[in-house]
């Protein structure tokens, strides 16, 4: 499967397992004096990937239109072996707070999800 599949099921497991407070937490873990923008129209429609001109914090710039884009995207890294996000999550403490809520998150639907399994991921590819 590739990752767009990943994509797609992280809007559907949000959507049957998230919480307003892990929403909330999320949201306290974003750079100081972020917020999402009330309308879409106020970033672009690209769905570029992070290259170090975007926003520190974010995956991408898709990831700043609202908290259900970021969840999803940073999920999809999480979920890639590529490591990407492991190097990104070290330099960026914001991506580091969302990694271990994360990882908080799904270690909360099945006890397998630990941050080794994730590092795993990394040395599988």
């Amino acid at each position: 499967r590739g990752l767009g599949d990943v994509y797609k099921r992280q809007h559907l497991l949000w959507s049957q397992s998230g919480t307003s407070e892990f929403e909330e937490r999320w949201k306290q873990a974003l750079p100081k004096g972020f917020s999402y923008p009330l309308f879409l129209g106020l970033l672009s429609d690209k769905k570029g990937r992070y290259s170090g001109s975007g926003r520190d914090g974010f995956v991408s710039e898709y990831a700043e239109r609202n908290f259900h884009e970021d969840f999803a995207e940073t999920a999809e890294h999480l979920f890639d072996p590529n490591g990407w996000i492991w190097i990104h999550a070290k330099r960026d403490p914001t991506i580091q707070r969302k990694l271990d809520l994360m990882i908080e998150f799904y270690g909360s639907l099945d006890p397998r999800f630990t941050r080794t399994y994730f590092r795993r991921l990394e040395s599988a590819e």
